[in-house]
C-alpha cells in the first residue's frame, strides 16, 4: 500500500492488528520485524526504476526518454533576488542517481520497484502460515509494506520457540540485501522485532510468554558489520503508521 488508489496507512496498520489477534486466538507462535528503509522512496535509482517499469510493460523508448531528461535537466537556485547563473546537473564521474525529494513520479517509480522486491522476497522468505479453524482455508503472510516502512512475518509449528527468531533474522537479512541491491538501505538502528510465544501454566493452559529474548543481528551489506535489532515485549506498543500496536492486544 502507499501511492496506490484507495489505499492508506490505516489499511496496513489494521491488517497487522488482525494478524496479531488471530495469532492470540489460535495460540500461534508468531513473530514480526518492523523495518524502516532509508534512501529509497526519495532516493530512487532511476536506471533501476526504468528496468522495473519495462518489466511491467513500459516502452523502451519512453524509458530512454525518461532517463535522458533526468540526465540533462539543469537545476538552478531561485530566491527572491533572482535565479543563479550557474547550475547543477547529472555528470560524470559523479553521476546523480536519485530522482530527488518531492519528485512527482517518485510514488509510481517506488511502486514499480517495490513490486519486484516483494516478489523476490516472497520467493525466498520464511512465511507465516495462517489457517482457518477447520483447516479448510490456508494463507501465507510475508511482508506488509506502506511506502518504505514494512513489517515481516513468520510462524513456526508446535510452539517451536527456537526457530522463530532465526526465521525473523533470515527474513530481515533478506530484505536488507534486497534494499541494498536497488540502492537503498535498511536503517537497522530503527528496526525492532516482537514475538507471540506461549508457555503453559500449572494447569497446562497456554499464556503469552513475557520473557525477554536476545537481539537479532543483521549484517550490513554496506560495511559487513553486525548490527543489533532489539526485542520488544508483546505488551510494549510499537508506533506503526501513526497507531500504537502491541502484540498482546493491550
Amino acid at each position: 500500500t502507499g501511492a496506490r488508489p484507495q489505499k492508506a496507512a490505516i489499511n496496513s496498520a489494521t491488517e497487522t492488528v488482525l494478524q496479531f489477534e488471530y495469532a492470540r486466538l489460535a495460540k500461534l507462535t508468531y513473530g514480526k520485524t518492523y523495518n524502516d528503509a532509508k534512501a529509497c522512496y526519495d532516493g530512487i535509482v532511476l536506471s533501476c526504476a526504468n528496468l522495473c517499469a519495462q518489466k511491467q510493460g513500459l516502452n523502451k523508448a519512453i524509458a530512454f526518454l525518461h532517463g535522458e531528461v533526468s540526465a540533462r535537466t539543469k537545476y538552478f537556485v531561485t530566491t527572491n533576488y533572482g535565479s543563479s547563473n550557474q547550475w547543477a546537473q547529472h555528470n560524470n564521474p559523479l553521476p546523480w542517481h536519485r530522482v530527488g525529494q518531492g519528485s512527482g513520479n517518485a510514488g509510481t517509480l517506488w511502486g514499480l520497484i517495490s513490486d519486484s522486491l516483494i516478489r523476490l522476497y516472497n520467493n525466498a522468505c520464511k512465511k507465516a502460515h495462517i489457517a482457518s479453524p477447520t483447516s479448510q482455508l490456508h494463507m501465507f503472510v510475508t511482508i506488509k509494506a506502506f511506502v518504505d516502512d514494512s513489517n515481516l512475518s513468520a510462524t513456526t509449528t508446535n510452539q517451536n520457540t527456537v526457530k522463530l527468531p532465526k526465521f525473523l533474522q533470515t527474513n530481515t537479512q533478506l530484505w536488507e540485501s534486497l534494499l541494498y541491491i536497488i540502492g537503498g538501505k535498511l536503517e537497522i538502528k530503527k528496526c525492532s522485532f516482537t514475538m507471540l510465544q506461549w508457555v503453559p501454566n500449572k494447569d497446562g493452559i497456554l499464556h503469552i510468554d513475557y520473557n525477554h529474548y536476545p537481539n537479532l543481528y543483521i549484517q550490513s551489506s554496506e560495511n559487513s558489520k553486525l548490527e543489533a535489532i532489539p526485542y520488544i515485549l508483546p505488551s510494549t506498543p510499537y508506533k506503526l503508521l501513526g497507531i500504537n500496536i502491541a502484540a498482546d492486544g493491550n
